[in-house]
């Protein structure tokens, strides 16, 4: 059993829910190479920046006056409904896809890496508790 940094108890995500989370990753990884390929220019330095950001508060989050924050900001950017809403803006964005296209891959390898985080990780937003 782990819990979250607040003390809240939970428990590890089911093999069959990091299963679906693993057949989410594939298709989402292929589709943000093709764009990474295809459009070039921006859409590698943000799909980078993507990549690493989410997991930025695990360096915040060993100073002790960070912790709270980190773990606020852990959640947060491990929600994947914020990628979705990322994809969804620059999917109607800009007048040609060219101008969407870093913003849209950006979402992509965001929601990418959540999905591999969730899929390898029995409980991926939760932070062990001391002494675990």
């Amino acid at each position: 059993m782990n819990l979250y940094a607040d003390g809240v108890k939970s428990t590890r995500s089911s093999t069959a829910v990091r299963t679906l989370w693993a057949v989410v990753a594939v298709p989402v990884i292929a589709f943000a190479l093709f764009e990474i390929i295809k459009h070039r220019g921006w859409t590698i330095p943000l799909a980078l920046i993507a990549a690493l950001a989410p997991d930025l508060p695990y360096v915040l989050g060993g100073a002790r006056s960070l912790r709270k924050a980190a773990d606020l900001a852990l959640r947060l950017l491990h929600n994947p409904l914020l990628p979705l809403a990322v994809i969804i803006f620059f999917s109607f964005y800009g007048d040609t896809n060219d101008d969407a296209a870093p913003g849209f891959t950006f979402g992509l390898v965001w929601l990418a890496h959540i999905a591999v985080h969730r899929a390898l990780t029995p409980s991926p937003r939760l932070r062990p508790a001391p002494g675990e």
